[in-house]
């Protein structure tokens, strides 16, 4: 890893400190490799100011796609968001939110067949950030799942 990655990890990690954000690994069982990971956190959406769980990268080494990684990754971000911190009972969540680039539809399809539904098309949605400044918006598709669904699958 770059020292200048590791130094902005480190940043975000600090200004995170005491929020709910967590970060899963898939590691692979005999060489300890990195297979996947997603991340997951709790955001602010506009324009009503709402704070939502929502499901940032997700990724697997495409050697090892379509073997359960991705589906197994999304389960363990659901069951934290359901089991320990416990959002049920929050006034302000009830689903939980991804936001995937309108250019990537096999990610819609994925997330659809878990589940989730398109709750908005935000043609200026994501933030590309360089070097903490935004040099770019892209297009993307709020998908959602009401947190009262993910109990019923377990």
């Amino acid at each position: 890893m770059e020292w200048c990655t590791y130094n902005r990890y480190v940043k975000t990690a600090r200004k995170l400190k005491g929020m709910k954000h967590t970060i899963f690994l898939a590691k692979h069982s005999q060489s300890d490799e990195v297979l996947g990971m997603v991340e997951v956190g709790m955001t602010v959406r506009p324009p009503n100011g709402i704070v939502v769980p929502t499901m940032g990268v997700l990724c697997v080494d495409p050697d090892f796609q379509r073997c359960g990684i991705g589906t197994l990754l999304v389960h363990e971000t659901e069951h934290l968001v359901q089991n320990v911190w416990n959002l049920t009972t929050s006034v302000t969540t009830t689903s939980i939110h991804v936001e995937i680039e309108t250019d990537n539809p096999n990610s819609l399809a994925f997330f659809k067949s878990r589940g989730y539904a398109i709750e908005e098309d935000d043609e200026n949605n994501v933030n590309v950030l360089e070097k903490g400044i935004i040099v770019e918006k892209k297009p993307c598709w709020v998908v959602t799942k009401p947190i009262q669904d993910i109990s019923s699958e377990v």
